[in-house]
């Protein structure tokens, strides 16, 4: 895979996390693209390629012949709306792996997914498109993750975990067994979930109470 072009959207610390791991399962990282001016702090961080500006960064790659991309956004509904894109615009979601992930056979993986160093998804898992399994986090047998999930660091799931599209469940936190999470929810670091949320929900502590209800994305 040594030739396999990929570009980055996204420019941030997340952003470099998925270009080292792309390296090292092999991908050329070409350039990270962003859509907005990056502030001068963030604009003077070197990165293993160049940063380049267009308000259309999915046009922008299609345009250089690039075939695959890593949406490494970490806003998950901004990850979840430029990962239907570029798979409507014909572009390739490699998922990317940290060799020192730990997947089970078993587990289904689905497109842009980042599975980062550390992790470890367990048997009969499911983890949906672009959605982020972070460093050190772990995802038990026959859960199921939606898409553009965020499972921060160090965040433990037990088995038959639900939870729905573009969910952030913050560092360090834990859910326990047979809990449902719903769609657009955000769970604060160092939670302990052990009951069901409904979609929308704000939620942290332990165990975790919900704080707002609502369907605004996180």
């Amino acid at each position: 895979m040594s030739d396999a072009r990929l570009a980055i959207v996204g420019a941030g610390g997340h952003a470099r996390c998925v270009a080292e791991t792309a390296v090292l399962a092999g991908w050329k990282v070409v350039a990270f693209l962003v859509d907005i001016e990056l502030p001068t702090d963030e604009s003077a961080v070197a990165m293993p390629a160049p940063v380049l500006f267009d308000p259309d960064p999915l046009g922008r790659i299609r345009a250089e012949g690039i075939d695959n991309v890593a949406i490494a956004i970490g806003n998950c509904a901004a990850r979840h709306r430029f990962a239907t894109a570029a798979l409507d615009g014909g572009l390739a979601l490699p998922v990317l792996r940290h060799p020192s992930a730990i997947v089970s056979a078993s587990a289904r993986v689905e497109a842009g997914a980042f599975l980062s160093a550390g992790c470890v998804v367990q048997p009969a898992a499911s983890i949906g498109m672009a959605t982020i399994v972070n460093t050190s986090a772990s995802v038990d047998h026959d859960c199921v993750l939606g898409d553009a999930v965020h499972i921060c660091p160090g965040t433990h799931l037990a088995g038959d975990v639900r939870i729905g599209h573009r969910s952030w469940i913050g560092i360090g936190s834990c859910v326990v067994e047979r809990r449902s999470i719903g769609a657009d929810c955000l769970v604060g670091a160092g939670s302990v979930v052990v009951r069901d949320l409904p979609d929308g929900s704000r939620a942290w502590g332990n165990p975790a109470r919900i704080q707002v209800a609502r369907r605004n994305n996180p």
